[in-house]
């Protein structure tokens, strides 16, 4: 096997990837672009999780037993909840930043640790090309963008990986120990899905020359003791201090969300080639370098270093596990991208030395495209969502109701219109969230409405009703004179599309002489 070269730059101005403050500038673009005007997009639909669990936690007192619109939901592990708890400490509230900023440090450690690994295992050329074509792709910004456990979970593969190369020659307990806790630490973000991932990626090296012969060892098994323990003692805590008798079982969940789902999926179940769909998807714009760099690897094979053999192999696998799960989701297919962007940074490296042509372009190219997505979420973005939306409702609902009595005193209750109200509510009670019937949904008419909310009915002085236009409609003239009624005003994308959901959120403040029904005191 012949080693490959690492490429040299062709001048001194080729700062990007050949200077001594490469990295220095990666980084810097990095923050840039993971960082800008981070909390300015409201809240997103399945960001709300992320926001109502840690939420409740809070108003409860109770870290251990998470609530999704007062409902017993553990769904996932709950170190991501506590990642956001503890970022709303920091700064002060629990707003759009600690959502998330744990996703966009996530998405910086994820650069690191493919840089580092393609420095390892290749070059440093590769390594440095590596994190700016994951900067600039398009889905790697916006998932490190959201509040969610995703980009935590590749967080913690990637520091399981990158830990691994830097000590694959060490067999010693304290090695394996970090190994073994980080993924540990990783499946109480989003499951057991980060180990698996990780152990399939490594599998084409572990296997080559028998490495896994080496490693399999006393020490290793002693590893995977201390970190497993680590890894139950939440779901322990949650189970045996349960003074309010919670129902959910978080080892249960893992078991469900994590093992039968692979196995029996219960949703979330897409064709069988949806992820050669979804994979040049979540590549963009990059698909267009990735195809040929994926194509010529056979040619290429005899010229590469294991560790650039590796970058194919640990793609194929992963891809090849994530296609037999019968549950498919686009976003599943996240953890793919560092390794694929390896693989295709190593084909535009060694392209230096035969064609300096598609080394120049790839170099131009990412400049423009950090340019033009900087530019997408950090101006565009911001100006689509300001002037109007929950935020500025909220505020506009504050400003009525404060007029009668403190917010703090306010209770709200949610009739079937959208979650995220709760997080902007920012109250100190907890939401009452109630759904409407399956009869009110398929036929909401006056009678139905009623019947499904009795809150609409009897007014409580110290009660804001939040409800959606398309159930308003229909009792208007019911309390017209009970309530002051405030309409949530568009935000400028909206209103650019001429887009006015049917389910646009209407507040009913009680006016002050009204007092139909005891108050909550």
């Amino acid at each position: 096997m012949m080693p490959s070269s690492s490429p040299q730059p062709r001048n001194k101005s080729d700062w990007l990837w050949n200077n001594r403050l490469s990295l220095l500038w990666l980084c810097l673009a990095a923050v840039i672009i993971l960082f800008a005007l981070l909390g300015a997009k409201e809240l997103w639909t399945q960001e709300w999780r992320w926001a109502n669990i840690p939420q409740q936690m809070l108003l409860r007192h109770d870290f251990f037993h998470p609530y999704l619109g007062g409902v017993p939901y553990y769904d996932k592990p709950l170190l991501s909840y506590w990642f956001i708890i503890g970022f709303s400490y920091l700064l002060g509230s629990l707003n759009l930043w600690a959502i998330r900023l744990p996703s966009a440090i996530a998405g910086l450690i994820v650069v690191l640790c493919t840089v580092s690994i393609g420095k390892k295992l290749s070059s440093r050329s590769t390594g440095l090309i590596a994190g700016w074509l994951l900067i600039t792709t398009y889905y790697f910004i916006f998932w490190s963008r959201v509040g969610n456990s995703d980009m935590l979970n590749l967080a913690g593969i990637m520091l399981a990986v990158c830990w691994y190369f830097k000590n694959q020659h060490k067999t010693s307990f304290l090695s394996y120990l970090v190994f073994c806790v980080i993924l540990s630490v990783a499946s109480l973000i989003k499951g057991l899905i980060a180990p698996a991932l990780t152990l399939i990626a490594l599998l084409p090296h572990l296997l080559y020359q028998s490495t896994w012969q080496k490693h399999l060892n006393k020490k290793l098994l002693l590893a995977v003791l201390v970190a497993g323990l680590f890894y139950v003692t939440p779901f322990a805590i949650s189970t045996y201090i349960n003074p309010h008798g919670y129902t959910e079982s978080g080892l249960r969940e893992v078991l469900q969300e994590n093992i039968l789902r692979y196995i029996h999926p219960f949703d979330h179940v897409e064709p069988f080639y949806v992820y050669f769909i979804y994979l040049p998807t979540y590549l963009l714009p990059w698909t267009v370098l990735f195809i040929p760099a994926l194509i010529t690897f056979p040619k290429r094979w005899r010229t590469l270093l294991t560790g650039e053999r590796w970058f194919f192999w640990s793609t194929v696998f992963i891809f090849v596990f994530l296609t037999i799960s019968g549950s498919r989701r686009d976003y599943y297919i996240l953890p793919i991208l560092p390794f694929a962007i390896l693989l295709t940074a190593e084909w535009i490296s060694a392209s230096l030395l035969k064609n300096g042509a598609l080394y120049r372009f790839t170099k131009k190219s990412a400049l423009i495209i950090y340019g033009l997505v900087l530019l997408y979420f950090a101006v565009i973005t911001p100006i689509a969502y300001s002037g109007g939306g929950p935020e500025v409702f909220i505020k506009l609902v504050r400003q009525t109701a404060e007029k009668t009595k403190p917010w703090p005193q306010w209770h709200f209750v949610l009739l079937d219109t959208r979650n995220n109200l709760s997080f902007y509510l920012h109250s100190s009670h907890l939401v009452d969230i109630q759904k409407a019937s399956e009869e009110t949904n398929a036929h909401p008419t006056r009678e139905n409405i009623l019947k499904s909310f009795p809150q609409l009915i009897a007014t409580q002085p110290d009660t804001i009703l939040l409800i959606g236009e398309n159930f308003f409609e229909p009792i208007k003239n019911d309390v017209a004179n009970r309530y002051t009624i405030l309409y949530l005003p568009l935000n400028r994308k909206d209103q650019w599309l001429k887009e006015k959901p049917d389910d646009l959120p209407i507040a009913l403040i009680p006016n002050p002489l009204i007092s139909s029904a005891p108050s909550h005191d």
